[in-house]
């Protein structure tokens, strides 16, 4: 069963590819098959395009690049973050515009979608429902490995970029705690 699991953001959007498959002690085991992030730049100020313009174009660039996700790897599920409170208006208006391209394909794509909290995510990893982004990536690291870490989810991505397929790993792995993921793998 193929997952793809989601970091949103409009401006850097972290994805990871993965396949669960049944543990030998009931945890189902995470397969990592590929990992990336979704860069949508700014348009060049000398283009002198409105800041609402250029978020519409973005927003429309996550879109198709999401799109091409699901068409490659027609996962049967999405999971992602869900929205925690941004700081100001304009964080909040880039961020949802991020979620909905995401509902869109997931609509579209008639794909199901699981959301987990920043807290779950946490928790699922760290046992606690508070840490760092270096806490998760280390609980990652240990899970699944450098190889795993470098040339799966680092494979083309900058090194300013890489925290967002990093975080969509950690979703994807939260994801498998979720009553929905539960309820989905006895269907299957």
């Amino acid at each position: 069963m193929i997952w793809l699991s989601l970091d949103p953001g409009l401006l850097n959007c972290g994805y990871c590819v993965g396949s669960y498959q049944q543990g030998v002690i009931g945890r189902p085991e995470v397969n990592v098959i590929k990992g990336g992030c979704l860069h949508q730049p700014k348009a060049p100020k000398k283009r002198n395009i409105k800041s609402a313009a250029d978020d519409f174009d973005r927003s429309a660039k996550l879109t198709q690049k999401l799109w091409n996700l699901v068409e490659t790897w027609e996962p049967m599920v999405m999971c992602m973050e869900s929205m925690s409170l941004p700081r100001n208006s304009s964080t909040a208006g880039k961020l949802g515009r991020g979620y909905g391209a995401i509902a869109a394909v997931a609509a579209l794509s008639n794909t199901a979608v699981i959301s987990v909290s920043p807290q779950e995510v946490k928790e699922s990893l760290l046992g606690r429902r508070s840490g760092t982004k270096s806490d998760i990536a280390g609980a990652l690291l240990k899970i699944y490995g450098t190889d795993t870490m470098e040339n799966v989810l680092g494979s083309g991505v900058t090194k300013e970029l890489f925290e967002h397929p990093v975080d969509a790993l950690a979703v994807l792995h939260a994801s498998i705690d979720t009553a929905l993921f539960k309820l989905g793998s006895k269907e299957l």
